[in-house]
């Protein structure tokens, strides 16, 4: 019989949050808060390892993310690095996709001041609870919500120096 990690993973996360809640007083989880949580994880994973790839594809060219003119370009991009086609899709139940921030695109990733509050790839849409999936020019990933988004959102704006020229798709 064949397993997948994310459905062992899911049964896990689920027995946890069931056990959490048989020690409070809280209501068990349901069937439908249950697949949310592991839509969230398995997306979660999915733009940090894209995000780590983005990183990976700039370590081998002097450090600059590429110098892309959509988002559409980066699955090409860094498929050699991640090598699962996978991970470009995001379990966001209001629909949505990864987009990287195309203010860093040709950017020197030294050039940027603050790249744990960089938003280097993100979630296009809002997820349930107006919370949004978000990873970061220093490889870290996480959700957020509204109002850490709006403080964070400026970095999709900023004007830094562009490197070289733009990637043809």
């Amino acid at each position: 019989m064949k397993t997948s990690l994310f459905s062992c993973f899911g049964l896990f996360l689920a027995l946890g949050t069931l056990a959490a809640a048989q020690g409070t007083k809280q209501k068990p989880p349901t069937a439908a808060e249950v697949q949310l949580a592991r839509y969230k994880v398995a997306t979660i994973s999915n733009i940090k390892q894209i995000d780590i790839g983005l990183i990976m594809w700039s370590s081998d060219h002097d450090d600059v993310f590429p110098y892309i003119t959509k988002s559409a370009q980066v699955s090409k991009l860094v498929l050699p690095y991640t090598k699962n086609e996978k991970l470009f899709k995001t379990y966001n139940p209001n629909g949505g996709q990864f987009e990287m921030n195309m203010s860093l695109a040709g950017v020197k990733a030294t050039d940027i001041k603050d790249p744990a509050n960089t938003i280097l790839l993100y979630d296009s849409k809002a997820w349930p609870g107006n919370m949004h999936c978000v990873a970061y020019a220093d490889g870290h990933g996480k959700f957020v919500t509204e109002e850490v988004w709006k403080k964070i959102a400026g970095s999709l704006k900023l004007k830094l120096p562009k490197h070289g020229k733009p990637i043809k798709s």
